[in-house]
């Protein structure tokens, strides 16, 4: 089951990857920007074996960084932020709650193992494939950040962490 998941997986990547070569050549209404007024999609995720969703755990601007615990960018992006090197530039952000939810089947790793990870982040786990799969969130590429305010409107799908 595992290998074929990780084969749809691979396939999807890959195609992923040829769909990108083709983004300039999109039609005029297909866009990865996000309208003020979107609301952010509830799911369903877990934080050790309790079951949580997006709209409880929101409870005002949140900053929610989906990423896989074995993407080096992911884990390079989350390190730079536990360190304070780095923040969301939009200041309204800056101290909000991080919200990271991995969406990687592989629980374990090393390296997101040795991250010091500050007790007030929220840190699930999306193991469903759900999410993978939602057109609403369009994960193409980790880490993939957005800024959700306290109404769940996503302010910004590609949140800038410098």
């Amino acid at each position: 089951m595992k290998l074929f998941f990780f084969l749809l997986c691979f396939s999807i990547i890959c195609n992923t990857a040829q769909a990108e070569s083709f983004r300039g050549k999109l039609p005029a209404n297909v866009s990865d920007s996000t309208a003020k007024a979107d609301i952010a999609e509830d799911f369903t995720f877990y934080i050790g074996k309790e079951k949580h969703t997006l709209y409880n755990t929101i409870k005002g601007n949140s900053v929610v960084i989906f990423f896989n615990v074995e993407c080096e960018h992911c884990i390079s992006l989350l390190k730079k932020m536990t360190k304070g090197k780095a923040k969301p530039q939009d200041k309204r952000y800056a101290d909000a709650p991080i919200i990271i939810i991995n969406i990687g089947f592989d629980e374990s790793s090393k390296d997101f193992a040795r991250l010091k990870i500050p007790e007030n982040w929220i840190v699930g786990q999306e193991n469903s494939g759900h999410l993978m799969f939602s057109k609403f969130y369009n994960l193409r590429k980790y880490p993939c950040i957005f800024l959700i305010n306290k109404d769940k409107e996503i302010e910004s799908r590609h949140g800038v962490i410098r």
